[in-house]
Formats: C-alpha cells, structure tokens, sequence
C-alpha cells in the first residue's frame, strides 16, 4: 500500500511549516556553521546508535 496526499495537504503543510522554517533559521543564525555540523554529526551519531539498539533488539526478539 502507498499513502499519497493531494495538494490540500501540502498547502496545509506549507503554512504549518513555512513559518516554523523561518523561525528555525532565525535561531540557528546565532550559531556559527562549525557548531552547527558538529550537532549535526551528534544526532547522526545518536540516531545511529539508536538504531542499532532498534535491530538488536528485533533480532532477539523470538519470532
């Protein structure tokens, strides 16, 4: 099955979103690029190790 949305959802979304995108850049402007990556690299890394977690999990579990 493939859930597929129209166009009302999207400009839903857009009014949602738009102004929360804007709000997201005000506030990451006052951190310098280097910060930022380095966040960015800390939730790759968690949600990685996260993951991993998950599919251990998932194999230990009996079928």
């Amino acid at each position: 099955m493939t859930l597929r949305s129209g166009a009302h959802i999207q400009e839903r979304a857009d009014e949602f979103f738009g102004p929360l995108a804007h709000r997201l850049d005000a506030a990451m402007s006052h951190y310098p690029p280097r910060f930022l990556e380095q966040v960015e690299a800390f939730m790759a890394d968690l949600n990685s190790t996260v993951d991993g977690h998950l599919a251990d999990q998932d194999t230990a579990r009996p079928k």
